[in-house]
């Protein structure tokens, strides 16, 4: 799976700059994949050996930002009502290394309707010995569900809901101390497509 805009637009205009981001900030996202596996019954094991997530991080008046190359494995299994996989993978930027799990849930409800819960795990931080503008850890765990619902067999619909708990760690190269900013937030979403 690969984002085509990635590929016509070029990936620098996925990367972050100073001014997306707060005073003390950390984010992230993911913008290409490639993968392949085997299927054997109900289950199936895939590796996505390449993955890239472009990271951006703000402490201390400092800004840096990063393109971390990401491998993955992911198990899963699918029955007629539900669904479940597990991804967990890894990987090194030039300045930060990164790890990320993910493990889904989803049960079917009809033919034209699901939901999904999902648990996202996400720990980043700077390589050491790296000369670079922010030192830095951050953590975040998400909890997320979507409604999904098909409307005259060609039209997906849906609705996502989201809390994701996010540490932050860090300072800038000039200043001495790290400072540390936790805290927890909603999101939400719609989602409209079309199947050809």
């Amino acid at each position: 799976m690969s984002d085509l805009s990635f590929l016509l637009v070029g990936g620098a205009r996925y990367r972050w700059s100073r001014a997306d981001l707060g005073d003390r900030d950390y984010r992230l996202n993911d913008v290409a994949r490639l993968s392949a596996g085997i299927d054997y019954g109900h289950f199936s094991l895939a590796f996505i050996p390449v993955g890239q997530i472009n990271t951006g991080v703000a402490a201390d008046g400092s800004f840096d930002e990063d393109s971390v190359a990401v491998s993955r494995f992911q198990l899963s299994a699918r029955y007629a009502e539900w669904a479940a996989s597990f991804t967990t993978g890894g990987g090194n930027g030039g300045r930060s290394k990164m790890t990320i799990s993910r493990a889904n849930f989803t049960y079917q409800i009809s033919t034209e309707s699901n939901v999904r819960l999902s648990w996202i795990t996400r720990a980043s931080e700077s390589t050491p010995a790296t000369i670079q503008s922010v030192f830095y850890q951050a953590k975040s765990n998400t909890l997320a569900a979507w409604y999904e619902r098909i409307l005259m067999r060609r039209v997906p619909v849906g609705l996502s809901f989201a809390y994701e708990m996010y540490e932050f760690d860090g300072r800038g190269a000039t200043a001495v101390v790290n400072s540390k900013r936790s805290e927890g937030f909603f999101k939400a979403g719609i989602m409209f497509g079309l199947i050809f």
